[in-house]
């Protein structure tokens, strides 16, 4: 079920421009995340944040 809802959520953000996910193919509770901030009101405007999440809760 989680995987199901995982996929889902992928698709949806993966025709964001300002998001790019990574699925480790073996794993797909692991994922590498990078964001684009594009706020201009933000402090990190133009910035590349990345972050590794492993093991998404069920």
């Amino acid at each position: 079920m989680a995987q199901k809802r995982l996929m889902s959520e992928l698709q949806a953000l993966q025709k964001e421009k300002w998001v790019h996910i990574d699925v480790d193919e073996r794993n797909v509770m692991s994922w590498k995340i990078g964001l684009m901030v594009v706020n201009p009101d933000s402090a990190f405007n133009g910035a590349y944040l990345k972050v590794r999440r492993h093991d998404i809760p069920s």
